[in-house]
Order: C-alpha cells, then structure tokens, then sequence
C-alpha cells in the first residue's frame, strides 16, 4: 500500500467533516456505521478499516454494548445483508456511540489510522479531497 504524504502545519485543526484522533485527521466517512433499529441490543455495526464492532445506544454504560464483531469479509459481512441495516453517517449517531468510535480510534497507532483513509479511497475508488494531516 502506498504511504500517505502528511502536511505538516503548526496548530492545524481538523475539518467540520474529519476526526482529529492522536493528531491525525481522518475523514468522517471512512468509519463506516450501519444501523439495524432499536430490535435489537447491538444495534449498530462500526466498521473501522477491516474491523466491525456492535455498539448499542449506550456503549460506554455497564449495560451497553460495545465489542469487536470481527474482521469484515471474513467474520462480519457487510454488503448486501440486511441483518446489519442501512448505512448512516456518522453524524447522526447518538454522541455517546461518537464517542465510543473516538474510544476505538485511540487505540490504532498512526499508521493504522493512515491505512483506515487509504482504504476508503480504494474501497470508493475516488479521491477523498483531502490529504491525511497530521497536527503538532
């Protein structure tokens, strides 16, 4: 895969549609959240590069739901199967389900956060208008 040039700008903020995770801004829409309704407990499915995790409403509550699913393609599909629901952005998710993503983003290192936009512009075959930054 090839590497990813970062820019380096002193006191860079993120954009409106990226997530600042460990300094690195990432695009939004390569974190991938489908929604089954509220029939059932893990009701979202988080897809963070091959990753897929079930998230409840309440992820970070002792009773919610937050864990690892599995890799996608192997243990998790993902296109063409009606029991995860339909895709929704990131925007319009609960802000505690937000912040259990953000949780799970912090435990990527640099280059797996790199990897996650990578693999969106491969995965939408189109440029993402944007170059992967790298606050100081």
């Amino acid at each position: 895969m090839p590497h990813t040039h970062f820019t380096y700008t002193k006191k860079m903020k993120c954009k409106v549609d990226e997530l600042d995770v460990k300094g690195v801004c990432i695009p939004k829409r390569s974190i991938r959240v489908f929604d089954a309704g509220d029939v059932v407990v893990d009701r979202f499915t988080v897809v963070i590069g091959s990753d897929a995790f079930g998230m409840s409403t309440n992820p970070l509550h002792p009773e919610g739901f937050n864990q690892f699913a599995g890799n996608v393609g192997t243990d998790v599909i993902i296109e063409d199967n009606p029991a995860i629901g339909n895709q929704i952005s990131f925007d319009k998710l609960p802000s505690e389900v937000k912040e259990a993503i953000n949780q799970r983003l912090e435990t990527y290192d640099e280059k797996e956060l790199e990897d996650i936009g990578m693999e969106e512009r491969a995965r939408t075959k189109k440029p993402l208008g944007f170059e992967l930054r790298k606050r100081l």
